[in-house]
């Protein structure tokens, strides 16, 4: 299992993005991205070797008027 997220990671991200956050932000994020990272590690159980690379998960939709 991955380790989980704490605060002074939070706080490390916080400072390099430039970001001042109260302490309770502080707190609510740590959950957050806690929550985010418990769920990629379960998509990461996931079998995906018969799935084919995807550059974009949406269909490319057309703009007529560039003529691309």
């Amino acid at each position: 299992m991955a380790q989980k997220i704490d605060q002074q990671q939070v706080r490390k991200v916080a400072k390099l993005s430039r970001l001042e956050l109260t302490d309770s932000e502080v707190q609510e994020f740590t959950g957050q991205l806690g929550a985010i990272l418990e769920y990629v590690e379960k998509m990461n159980e996931l079998d995906t070797d018969k799935v084919e690379p995807l550059a974009h998960c949406l269909p490319k939709i057309l703009d007529e008027s560039s003529g691309a």
